[in-house]
């Protein structure tokens, strides 16, 4: 976001990763919510308050995340679209076609997954009256949610090194930017592994959930962070240009300097006393003919001045 904002190129690309990003955050808490209340044990082994806080927190985290990865993949479509700017239309529908597609997928699945009870905290507290829908409706949609999630991922994956190739960029970072974009076939690895691992037809969530979790959870932050990366090369070449002009600066100002006053003459080695000498002193800058350059530390070059100084001792002195 800074390296956007300060090259003002802000998009709806930065505006969703952020979103995906709060999301994340907000999961993190909500995990360690869990693990507080037995997340990751048998059902079995917890106490019936235990295992009511630990099933809520379950359920906000799965349509957390389910939301979370949704932006993320809205994120990537549009920052694709803007390196396309105005060329591919096919592969722009193409894009544009897998983010609808999966949108209304993830519109399905958190309909169906948060009122497949009534009322909404029978999901997590089975002991109040309630009636649901056959849980295998819940977990057919859900497998199909994560395929087509896996095949989003694959996509927004492999197609941008292909657009990276018809960009006209050196070699070199057609290479580092097909690599960078690359890194998404690491979400749809994880993508194939919730999809393996999801069962919602098992009584034992806090169980049976904990690889789910794993692996959405991976598929979320790896997706933020490969997301970011174009516009995280951005924010370091600016640290770098900074540093160095700092540097450069830092530099400069140790060079050694003439002060006057006092009669004493300062310099980078050290005072030179002149006593009660009375001075007058001229300098004569050579701009133009006869001047003479000398190179500084940093290869830049200082001009120099010449300084003639004449001196009138008072009675008395030698």
């Amino acid at each position: 976001m800074y390296a956007r904002v300060t090259s003002k190129q802000l998009g709806f690309d930065d505006l969703f990763i952020f979103l995906a990003l709060c999301l994340a955050i907000f999961g993190d808490a909500a995990a360690q919510l869990q693990v507080n209340n037995g997340f990751g044990q048998h059902l079995v082994y917890l106490q019936p308050m235990e295992a009511i806080q630990a099933g809520k927190w379950t359920v906000i985290n799965q349509l957390r995340s389910t939301i979370s990865i949704f932006f993320i993949k809205v994120s990537i479509c549009f920052f694709l679209l803007r390196v396309l700017a105005n060329t591919h239309f096919k592969l722009k529908i193409l894009i544009i076609a897998n983010a609808v597609v999966y949108g209304i997928m993830v519109t399905i699945f958190c309909f169906i997954f948060g009122f497949q009870c009534r009322p909404f905290d029978s999901l997590w507290n089975t002991t109040i009256p309630h009636r649901c829908i056959d849980k295998q409706v819940v977990n057919n949609v859900g497998l199909a949610g994560n395929i087509i999630n896996c095949i989003t991922d694959f996509t927004y994956a492999l197609l941008p090194i292909y657009i990276v190739q018809q960009l006209q960029m050196p070699t070199k970072n057609k290479i580092a930017l097909s690599f960078i974009l690359g890194l998404g076939v690491l979400t749809a690895s994880c993508s194939i592994g919730k999809a393996a691992t999801f069962n919602e037809t098992s009584p034992d969530i806090t169980w049976v959930g904990r690889k789910v979790q794993i692996f959405a959870a991976l598929e979320e932050n790896i997706g933020i962070v490969v997301a970011s990366l174009p516009a995280l090369r951005q924010l370091f070449t600016t640290f770098a240009v900074k540093f160095t002009t700092f540097r450069s600066k830092g530099v400069s100002s140790g060079r050694s300097t003439v002060q006057s006053g006092s009669g004493k003459m300062v310099s980078k080695s050290g005072q030179y006393p002149m006593g009660d000498m009375q001075t007058s002193s001229h300098a004569q800058s050579t701009d133009e003919d006869g001047a003479h350059l000398i190179a500084a530390e940093n290869k830049g070059i200082l001009k120099s001045t010449r300084v003639d100084v004449e001196a009138s001792y008072p009675s008395g002195h030698s």
